[in-house]
């Protein structure tokens, strides 16, 4: 669809229906007011926190825009290559919190003699093996690889290798039945397709089926494989590939498929969720996928895939960054602004070529920390004459529920929400104003009229940068009167970045 205005129209013809079936769902999950009360259309967010990833939740706007907030780069090298087992390079990595610790699987790839004996193959001299390293921290920034006995490598057991020949995700499958916690989806060479171990402590593996649960596609990358508490299903998000064409149209080479299942050993053929399009260069496609639901609003989803750009006229060489695409579903995937969330260092840094985001990220009070996988060269660079022990895992660190925000113009702006349905009886709001900005709140019945005591003119004035500021009029921030009722919130605004908006009980 080459047509700009035709291309918009459709996607918003997607998006109106992408609404309406969210309406619908989450009314079902929520609940229905009673008749009378409330029109069905109006979207019940309860109590859960709601983020501006998109303008699902917008009504209308005036001198506000959308903005993407990239993370900062501590600059740190968490963890490098160094051992002998990493004597080639750092990869694909997973970060999860276990009962206080912080775990890290990572993929490490070496040559020479490796002893396969673990997965039942008489060893092998020469070429490059991926093998899985397991690292830990408790404090997030400090990481120790434990020698932890499992592996023979060279003749020795002293690392942290935990299963060879094999990299992927790893993920806490909260529906295990038999004690296996821990899942990891991924490949071995030469790869046959998208298999899963299984271990209880997330070091001991073994194959949770004996032939690979997905074989058809191309799954040369971090595929992965999550618990959907939101539609009751293991989701899957895996590579596809679409074959090239003569003019290298964007709808060919590298997706990102999506796949569903209630039983981990049966898939269905995963169906292409997201892809570069006629708007990004036609010598690009998206790399890997790298989706997390936000732990502290899980209904939505982040995915970081690398923009991967290809020089033209040359083979499978070129830089990659990292985006940030959103989602209400996991199915339909939106891109606010492309520009890159995580951006390539300056020439000359660890992280000037090429960089990966990890799966998984930690919450850490205002915050959260993420990982990168970072390289000094172009994908397709790496020479095994002259490149050794590269790649370097590295912090970053994003304002708590900071991906995207509103941002209301230096001389102001206002946004009113859709219908809302809502549970608690206070309004809390994460936002920055800066010094010389403000905000204030009014309410609106479903028709637009402002409720008595809830003008904006009553609201008392926010200034400052607060992640939970719980909003007052004339003193007062009870709203229990209105919950269970259609409103829209209306923000006036001056210079404020608005990231969310939640309501709670009082005194939570």
């Amino acid at each position: 669809m080459s047509n700009p205005r035709a291309l918009c129209v459709h996607r918003l013809c997607k998006f109106s229906l992408l609404t309406s079936v969210i309406l619908i769902v989450s009314a079902l999950l929520h609940g229905f007011p009673s008749a009378g009360e409330v029109s069905r259309d109006a979207f019940p967010v309860g109590s859960k926190k709601q983020l501006f990833i998109d303008e699902f939740l917008i009504g209308s706007k005036s001198g506000v825009t959308l903005s993407l907030n990239p993370p900062v780069k501590t600059g740190e090298r968490s963890l490098i290559a160094e051992d002998p087992w990493e004597e080639l390079e750092l990869g694909w990595a997973t970060v999860l919190e276990d009962n206080g610790t912080y775990k890290m699987w990572y993929e490490c790839d070496s040559v020479g003699v490796v002893n396969r004996a673990a997965i039942g193959e008489s060893p092998e001299e020469g070429g490059r093996v991926a093998n899985l390293c397991y690292a830990i921290s408790r404090d997030g920034i400090r990481w120790q690889k434990p020698r932890l006995g499992i592996i023979d490598f060279r003749g020795s057991k002293q690392n942290n290798l935990v299963v060879t020949n094999f990299f992927g995700t790893v993920f806490l499958d909260s529906r295990e039945t038999d004690g296996n916690r821990f899942k990891l989806a991924g490949v071995r060479r030469p790869i046959r397709g998208l298999e899963i171990l299984a271990s209880r402590d997330g070091l001991k593996w073994h194959s949770l089926k004996d032939q690979p649960v997905l074989s058809k596609g191309h799954f040369d990358t971090q595929n992965q494989i999550f618990w959907d508490h939101d539609i009751g299903k293991y989701v899957s998000f895996v590579r596809r590939w679409v074959g090239y064409s003569a003019s290298r149209s964007p709808l060919c080479c590298r997706k990102v498929g999506r796949s569903e299942t209630n039983d981990l050993s049966k898939w269905p053929e995963p169906a292409i969720v997201y892809g570069h399009d006629e708007l990004d260069p036609a010598e690009s496609d998206p790399y890997n996928a790298s989706v997390v639901k936000y732990p502290p609003a899980a209904s939505v989803y982040l995915m970081f895939p690398s923009a991967y750009f290809h020089y033209p006229n040359k083979k499978n060489l070129g830089p990659l960054d990292i985006q940030l695409a959103t989602s209400r579903d996991g199915i339909n995937w939106n891109r606010v602004n492309r520009e890159p969330y995580v951006r390539l260092g300056i020439d000359g840094s660890f992280d000037d070529g090429s960089i990966y985001m990890t799966v998984g990220m930690l919450e850490k009070g205002n915050e959260i920390w993420m990982y990168y996988i970072a390289y000094d060269f172009l994908h397709g660079d790496l020479d095994l004459k002259r490149t050794r022990k590269a790649g370097v895992i590295s912090r970053l660190v994003q304002r708590l529920d900071g991906f995207i925000s509103a941002d209301a113009a230096y001389n102001g702006g206002e946004l009113t929400t859709i219908p809302i349905i809502f549970e608690g009886s206070q309004l809390s709001l994460n936002l920055d104003t800066g010094a010389l900005g403000e905000t204030q709140v009014e309410i609106l019945d479903q028709k637009g009229q402002v409720i008595p005591g809830f003008s904006a003119g009553e609201c008392d004035v926010i200034n400052g940068n607060y992640t939970s500021r719980t909003v007052s009029w004339k003193g007062k921030s009870d709203l229990g009167q209105l919950a269970g009722k259609a409103v829209k919130l209306r923000f006036v605004m001056r210079s404020t970045k608005l990231y969310a908006f939640q309501f709670h009980s009082q005194g939570r």
